[in-house]
């Protein structure tokens, strides 16, 4: 988490450049407003520190749904964050299964979204977010290594470990 700060620290958030015209402007940087979090059930407190403290670093408050498989690991996340201090409703926890991700992602009040899962799900997400014209960022498919042993055979691996797009 020390990266992120750093990061925030460094980063030009106002900058004064040459206009087109000649003139100069200023360019601010503001938060977007409500950021969205949809975490998979494998890596649930890594991805779910990855989509959450870059947002809140930018000044947004996040909604974070992680997956029914591993939603513990969120409510001690908000348990800590309520320690430190983070105010109500800053971060906000949204159990539920895909009925729930489709609502967040389609919700007005969302105005940006990160999703880590499968190519099909990102499709539709990426299509909910187009709808609303929200900023979307996706991390999908698979990258998980495949073991191949000597006696393989290297049709039927790859038949096996590749996904038609």
């Amino acid at each position: 988490m020390s990266g992120f700060a750093a990061l925030a620290e460094k980063h030009t958030w106002e900058e004064t450049r040459q206009g087109f015209l000649g003139n100069e402007v200023v360019v601010r940087k503001r938060p977007v407003g409500v950021a969205a979090g949809i975490i998979p059930w494998n890596m649930p407190m890594f991805l779910t520190v990855v989509k959450l403290i870059p947002p809140l670093l930018a000044g947004c408050s996040v909604v974070l749904k992680p997956s029914p498989e591993t939603p513990l690991n969120a409510y001690f996340l908000a348990e800590l964050l309520e320690h430190a201090g983070v105010p109500s409703g800053v971060v906000s926890i949204l159990p539920g299964g895909r009925e729930v991700g489709e609502y967040l992602v389609a919700h007005p009040g969302v105005d940006t979204v990160s999703f880590t899962g499968s190519t099909e799900s990102g499709k539709q997400v990426a299509t909910a977010c187009a709808a609303g014209l929200k900023r979307v960022s996706l991390e999908l498919g698979g990258k998980s290594a495949a073991i191949v042993l000597d006696d393989a055979d290297p049709e039927r691996v790859a038949a096996g470990i590749t996904v038609p797009v």
